[in-house]
Protein backbone atom coordinates (compact mmCIF):
# COMPACT_ATOMS: atom_id res chain seq x y z
CA UNK A 1 0.00 0.00 0.00
CA UNK A 2 3.05 2.15 0.85
CA UNK A 3 4.54 1.70 -2.58
CA UNK A 4 0.68 2.73 -3.88
CA UNK A 5 1.02 6.00 -2.38
CA UNK A 6 4.36 6.82 -3.09
CA UNK A 7 4.13 5.55 -6.86
CA UNK A 8 0.56 7.93 -6.98
CA UNK A 9 2.40 11.17 -5.07
CA UNK A 10 5.55 10.42 -7.66
CA UNK A 11 2.87 10.67 -10.48
CA UNK A 12 0.78 13.79 -8.92
CA UNK A 13 3.79 16.03 -8.80
CA UNK A 14 5.15 15.12 -12.24
CA UNK A 15 1.94 15.76 -13.72
CA UNK A 16 1.92 19.22 -11.89
CA UNK A 17 5.69 20.11 -13.37
CA UNK A 18 4.66 19.03 -16.58
CA UNK A 19 1.93 21.49 -16.18
CA UNK A 20 4.46 24.18 -14.98
CA UNK A 21 6.98 23.55 -17.46
CA UNK A 22 4.23 23.59 -20.09
CA UNK A 23 2.89 26.90 -18.57
CA UNK A 24 6.46 28.24 -18.78
CA UNK A 25 7.60 27.41 -22.16
CA UNK A 26 4.09 28.44 -23.78
CA UNK A 27 4.47 31.69 -22.30
CA UNK A 28 8.16 32.27 -23.20
CA UNK A 29 6.52 31.76 -26.69
CA UNK A 30 4.61 34.40 -26.62
CA UNK A 31 4.68 36.90 -29.66
CA UNK A 32 5.69 40.96 -29.22
CA UNK A 33 2.07 41.36 -30.86
CA UNK A 34 0.68 39.30 -28.09
CA UNK A 35 2.14 41.03 -24.96
CA UNK A 36 1.08 44.47 -27.17
CA UNK A 37 -2.62 42.98 -27.56
CA UNK A 38 -1.79 42.12 -23.72
CA UNK A 39 -1.05 45.37 -22.70
CA UNK A 40 -3.14 47.14 -25.06
CA UNK A 41 -6.18 45.85 -23.28
CA UNK A 42 -5.46 47.76 -19.54
CA UNK A 43 -5.84 50.84 -20.95
CA UNK A 44 -9.17 49.85 -22.48
CA UNK A 45 -12.49 51.00 -20.76
CA UNK A 46 -15.82 51.11 -21.87
CA UNK A 47 -14.84 49.75 -25.28
CA UNK A 48 -12.77 53.26 -25.56
CA UNK A 49 -9.11 52.81 -25.93
CA UNK A 50 -7.04 55.22 -23.51
CA UNK A 51 -3.49 53.72 -24.39
CA UNK A 52 -0.90 56.28 -25.99
CA UNK A 53 -1.03 55.92 -30.21
CA UNK A 54 1.10 53.00 -31.71
CA UNK A 55 3.27 53.79 -34.15
CA UNK A 56 0.81 52.65 -36.29
CA UNK A 57 -1.78 55.47 -35.06
CA UNK A 58 0.78 58.02 -35.54
CA UNK A 59 1.72 56.62 -39.10
CA UNK A 60 -1.91 57.56 -40.50
CA UNK A 61 -2.57 60.87 -38.94
CA UNK A 62 1.05 62.23 -40.52
CA UNK A 63 -0.03 60.61 -43.72
CA UNK A 64 -3.86 62.85 -43.20
CA UNK A 65 -2.03 65.67 -42.10
CA UNK A 66 -0.37 65.50 -45.84
CA UNK A 67 -3.22 64.98 -47.82
CA UNK A 68 -4.82 67.69 -45.97
CA UNK A 69 -2.62 70.28 -46.72
CA UNK A 70 -2.08 68.83 -50.37
CA UNK A 71 -5.69 69.62 -50.67
CA UNK A 72 -5.32 73.09 -49.05
CA UNK A 73 -2.29 74.32 -51.76
CA UNK A 74 -5.19 72.81 -54.45
CA UNK A 75 -7.79 74.68 -53.71
CA UNK A 76 -5.35 78.18 -52.78
CA UNK A 77 -3.74 77.44 -56.16
CA UNK A 78 -6.96 76.62 -58.06
CA UNK A 79 -9.69 77.94 -56.67
CA UNK A 80 -13.53 76.80 -57.77
CA UNK A 81 -15.03 80.37 -58.87
CA UNK A 82 -18.19 78.65 -58.98
CA UNK A 83 -19.98 76.91 -56.00
CA UNK A 84 -22.41 74.05 -56.74
CA UNK A 85 -25.24 74.19 -54.43
CA UNK A 86 -27.66 71.92 -53.22
CA UNK A 87 -30.74 72.67 -51.17
CA UNK A 88 -31.33 69.87 -49.23
CA UNK A 89 -34.46 71.12 -47.59
CA UNK A 90 -37.00 74.23 -48.05
CA UNK A 91 -39.70 73.95 -45.70
CA UNK A 92 -42.07 75.77 -42.98
CA UNK A 93 -42.07 73.63 -39.67
CA UNK A 94 -44.42 75.33 -37.23
CA UNK A 95 -43.29 79.38 -37.36
CA UNK A 96 -39.91 78.69 -38.84
CA UNK A 97 -39.10 78.90 -42.43
CA UNK A 98 -36.06 76.19 -42.40
CA UNK A 99 -33.63 76.30 -45.54
CA UNK A 100 -30.58 73.47 -45.32
CA UNK A 101 -28.15 73.69 -48.30
CA UNK A 102 -24.44 72.33 -48.85
CA UNK A 103 -21.65 73.31 -51.46
CA UNK A 104 -19.80 69.97 -52.86
CA UNK A 105 -17.29 71.42 -55.00
CA UNK A 106 -15.71 73.56 -52.59
CA UNK A 107 -13.81 72.79 -49.13
CA UNK A 108 -13.31 76.23 -47.66
CA UNK A 109 -13.58 78.59 -44.49
CA UNK A 110 -15.01 81.78 -44.71
CA UNK A 111 -17.75 81.92 -47.18
CA UNK A 112 -21.49 83.21 -46.18
CA UNK A 113 -24.80 81.18 -47.15
CA UNK A 114 -27.83 83.32 -47.80
CA UNK A 115 -30.95 82.34 -48.81
CA UNK A 116 -33.38 84.65 -50.66
CA UNK A 117 -37.19 84.65 -50.29
CA UNK A 118 -39.34 86.45 -53.16
CA UNK A 119 -42.99 86.69 -54.58
CA UNK A 120 -44.62 88.51 -56.86
CA UNK A 121 -45.87 91.68 -55.43
CA UNK A 122 -43.81 91.31 -51.67
CA UNK A 123 -40.94 92.21 -50.38
CA UNK A 124 -37.87 90.31 -50.16
CA UNK A 125 -37.04 88.10 -47.47
CA UNK A 126 -33.13 87.66 -46.59
CA UNK A 127 -31.29 85.03 -44.00
CA UNK A 128 -27.56 84.68 -44.26
CA UNK A 129 -25.49 82.33 -42.26
CA UNK A 130 -21.52 82.10 -41.75
CA UNK A 131 -21.27 78.25 -43.64
CA UNK A 132 -18.76 75.89 -41.88
CA UNK A 133 -17.04 72.72 -43.71
CA UNK A 134 -17.75 69.31 -42.46
CA UNK A 135 -15.76 65.91 -43.40
CA UNK A 136 -15.93 66.78 -47.43
CA UNK A 137 -18.38 69.60 -48.40
CA UNK A 138 -19.56 72.93 -46.63
CA UNK A 139 -22.46 73.43 -44.96
CA UNK A 140 -24.67 76.27 -44.98
CA UNK A 141 -26.51 75.74 -41.25
CA UNK A 142 -29.12 76.55 -40.21
CA UNK A 143 -30.88 79.50 -42.56
CA UNK A 144 -33.84 79.58 -40.48
CA UNK A 145 -36.51 82.57 -40.74
CA UNK A 146 -39.40 83.11 -38.83
CA UNK A 147 -42.37 83.06 -40.47
CA UNK A 148 -43.36 86.60 -39.39
CA UNK A 149 -41.05 88.07 -41.72
CA UNK A 150 -43.08 87.20 -44.34
CA UNK A 151 -45.66 89.72 -45.34
CA UNK A 152 -48.72 86.51 -47.13
CA UNK A 153 -49.27 83.20 -47.03
CA UNK A 154 -48.74 81.12 -50.48
CA UNK A 155 -45.86 79.96 -52.00
CA UNK A 156 -42.81 81.90 -52.16
CA UNK A 157 -39.55 80.93 -54.23
CA UNK A 158 -36.12 80.76 -52.74
CA UNK A 159 -32.71 81.17 -53.89
CA UNK A 160 -29.66 80.23 -52.08
CA UNK A 161 -26.34 81.79 -52.86
CA UNK A 162 -22.83 81.16 -51.54
CA UNK A 163 -19.91 84.00 -51.41
CA UNK A 164 -16.35 83.83 -50.06
CA UNK A 165 -12.79 85.16 -51.70
CA UNK A 166 -12.68 81.83 -53.70
CA UNK A 167 -15.96 81.33 -55.38
CA UNK A 168 -19.76 82.61 -55.77
CA UNK A 169 -22.41 80.51 -56.89
CA UNK A 170 -26.39 80.25 -56.20
CA UNK A 171 -29.24 78.23 -56.82
CA UNK A 172 -32.11 77.74 -59.40
CA UNK A 173 -35.10 78.86 -57.50
CA UNK A 174 -37.27 76.50 -55.51
CA UNK A 175 -40.71 76.80 -54.59
CA UNK A 176 -41.62 77.06 -50.52
CA UNK A 177 -45.12 77.21 -49.63
CA UNK A 178 -45.56 79.73 -46.23
CA UNK A 179 -48.74 78.94 -44.59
Amino acid sequence: MRNIIIASTVVVVLIAGGVSAYSLLHQKDLTKQQIASHEQTKYVSGGVNYAPPTEADKQMNAEQKKADQAREQIDQQAPATNADITIVDATQYGDTVEVRAYISNLYENGGTCTATFTKTGSATVVSSNQAMTDAQSIQCGALDTPRSKFASAGNWSVVVSYKSNQATGSTSPRTVEIK
